[in-house]
Parts: structure tokens; sequence; C-alpha cells
């Protein structure tokens, strides 16, 4: 069941796959909160379009584009929770993991859309000025856990994520590109 009603069908996405241990902290954090929540393995950095339409094919032409993308590659920093603010309502209680540098994935996602360019469908809620580089934690019915949340975060050291890979991501399987 989609966590959203607009979100029945699937999307696949460029995604930046990291291991759950690498932010195994955050766990620790929703125990003391109580909360059920759940971390996403990845970072999307480009949702590319809905399933139904997925062929193999077209992952074979996408991955195909990816052959001479050159980045350099930085370690990303969960600096603390948010929930998302979006004109969107159904984000409204949507928990998520704010992470840095945010420059640097604005610059991934942008290349993305430039690399894919008539392959993929833009989002408008999610794409170009409207991306917000996140880790998705699941939803929360009450802000003021936010606060609790936080300060949780606040006692440990720095949280980085630096052992990670771009992939083509679908319910699936996860295509590693770099």
């Amino acid at each position: 069941m989609a966590l959203y009603d607009y979100c029945k069908k699937l999307p696949y996405t460029i995604s930046l796959q990291f291991d759950k241990n690498s932010i195994g902290t955050i766990s620790k954090i929703f125990e003391v909160c109580d909360l059920n929540n759940k971390v996403s393995s990845h970072l999307s950095i480009k949702y590319l379009g809905y399933e139904e339409c997925l062929t193999d094919e077209k992952i074979s032409a996408i991955l195909e584009k990816f052959t001479n993308l050159n980045i350099q590659k930085k370690d990303i920093e969960v600096v603390g929770f948010g929930i998302m603010d979006n004109l969107n309502p159904s984000f409204k209680n949507l928990l998520y993991l704010k992470v840095s540098p945010s420059d640097y994935l604005h610059e991934l996602h942008n290349k993305v859309i430039f690399l894919l360019d008539g392959m993929i469908d833009l989002y408008k809620c999610h794409d170009l000025k409207n991306f917000i580089p996140h880790i998705t934690c699941g939803n929360i019915d009450d802000e003021t856990v936010l606060k609790q949340l936080n300060e949780e975060f606040s006692k440990y050291e720095k949280l980085y994520i630096s052992d990670w890979f771009i992939a083509l991501h679908t319910s699936k399987s996860d295509y590693k590109i770099l």
C-alpha cells in the first residue's frame, strides 16, 4: 500500500544507495522517541517515471547514458530531521533526514535531468528548484515529536554517509551505475 494516494503507481529513480548501518544511529533515536519509523537506504536524486512504463530496453538505454558520467564523490552529512513543507498537502506529515552538501546534491540532480533529457518525466513538485535532497523516514502525526528527534540527534557526533553508489532504483532491483 502506498503512503500517499497519488503514489499508487511505483516510481523508478536515480538514487544514492547506501548501507543502512551507516546511519544506524537514527534507529536508536527512533527507539528513544518511541517511534516505529524506518529509514530508507537511499537518497533519491531524480524521479524518472513510473514503473508501468519501464521496459528492459528503457533500463538499458538509461544505464547506457551513464557510462561516461564523471562525478566527484563527496561524503553526505546527515544534519537533522525535518517535516516536508511542500505545496502538495500529501507531504505534510513526511518525516525526513536533512542532508548536506545541498549544492552538490542539486548539481547531481541537474546533471541527471540533462543527461537523460527526453527519456524521463519532470515532476513539478520534485524537480529543479523544488528538489529537496533528503532521506525518507516515514510519517509522523505530531510535529512536536520533531523537536524531540532533533534534540536526541544533537547528542551524537556528526553523521556522514561516505560509502554510497549511484543506482537506477526500482521496486524490484537496483542497477549499480557508479
